[in-house]
């Protein structure tokens, strides 16, 4: 949980710095913008995979069984 607050920081950082800034610290401000928001996807689709992966494994219940409709 910790990495992920630090990339949304960076990232929201760097926005900052490259929308008042000019130049080479905007280009710079870019580019680690753009690393952080990668990363941070990456993050977060490796944590979903393993969440979702640890609940399917472990619920034995069909939990469909809402969407079903009554026997006629």
């Amino acid at each position: 949980m910790m990495t992920l607050i630090i990339y949304v920081g960076i990232f929201m950082l760097s926005i900052y710095v490259a929308v008042v800034s000019h130049g080479y610290i905007m280009a710079l401000a870019l580019v680690v913008g753009g690393i952080a928001f990668f990363a941070l996807q990456r993050h977060l689709h490796k944590y979903y995979f393993e969440v979702v992966k640890s609940d399917e494994m472990d619920s034995d219940s069909d939990d469909d069984d809402h969407l079903r409709l009554p026997p006629a």
